[in-house]
């Protein structure tokens, strides 16, 4: 049933996205973001991804607006376009995450941290919170592949204590998951 709902609202979505002018780009960005919740949600990261990078785009071209544009996009940007830049980024990196893509999730992650207002030098306050959990992600990143390159000597030398370590890096696994 959640498909159908989904596959409905891309419908009506395309059908709407032609008649959006130019004016209408943050409009068009809200709605790339909603889309990609919603397939984050129903467990469809590979459409989120979609959703999320055209939403990430659409933003880039809302701040780089030109005076001699059309419509009643500002020049300057707004610190309300920084921060749908920065969710973009965000859900750009929950994709990946959905898609076990951890290199990629890290580095949109970092993109999301870094849209920040030039005036000022503020980081969105979204991007903030997850400052702490880029750096815990890349931290169990590092870890496991660390300790599937040890797996794998081990194997090769002892074969017959598979079992222990499989069992010890589960466990190992789990203890770092739950560091603050």
């Amino acid at each position: 049933m959640r498909q159908l709902a989904l596959k409905f609202r891309e419908i009506r979505f395309e059908n709407s996205e032609s008649k959006v002018e130019a004016s209408d780009l943050r409009t068009l960005v809200a709605a790339h973001l909603n889309l990609a919740s919603c397939y984050l949600e129903s467990e469809a990261p590979d459409a989120a991804l979609k959703h999320a990078s055209t939403a990430a785009q659409l933003s880039g071209q809302v701040l780089t607006r030109t005076p001699d544009s059309i419509g009643d996009v500002p020049a300057e940007p707004t610190e309300n376009d920084f921060a749908m830049l920065a969710v973009s980024f965000h859900k750009v990196a929950e994709a990946h995450e959905a898609l076990k893509e951890w290199g990629k999730a890290i580095f949109a992650h970092t993109q999301a941290r870094e849209a920040q207002d030039p005036a000022d030098n503020t980081v969105s306050g979204r991007c903030k919170e997850q400052g702490n959990s880029i750096h815990r992600i890349h931290r169990i990143y590092m870890h496991l592949q660390y300790m599937f390159l040890i797996t794998i000597i081990i194997i090769t030398i002892y074969p017959c204590h598979m079992l222990y370590i499989i069992s010890s890096v589960s466990l190992r696994s789990l203890t770092i998951c739950n560091m603050r």
